[in-house]
């Protein structure tokens, strides 16, 4: 994984003793990586990781990416998450999307 639970439950601001919600959390951090990849139309991948020739778009992730990453684990963590990626969200994701010309 590229957020790995000890950071998600920091940025949720969740004691790592408190456990009850592991699997949760860890299930969302897998389901958000994988909906942002499918909206960039990309792979993201850990930093240090050596890209495939496979044809696939890969970006390694960054920062920016794993804030994203984190946010949208939040939003549905709390119950806020309509299932839309959010604008602020959507803008730190453009610069990795693939963008029609014409």
């Amino acid at each position: 994984m590229i957020v790995d639970l000890t950071d998600a439950k920091r940025f949720l601001q969740i004691e790592e003793e408190m456990t009850e919600h592991d699997p949760l959390i860890t299930s969302l951090i897998e389901a958000v990586h994988k909906r942002i990849q499918r909206e960039c139309n990309c792979v993201f991948l850990p930093s240090g990781s050596s890209y495939p020739d496979d044809g696939k778009r890969y970006f390694i992730a960054d920062d920016d990416i794993l804030l994203v990453i984190k946010i949208l684990v939040c939003e549905f963590f709390e119950g806020r998450g309509s299932g839309n990626i959010p604008s602020h969200v959507d803008f730190m994701l453009h610069p990795y999307k693939e963008h029609a010309i014409g």
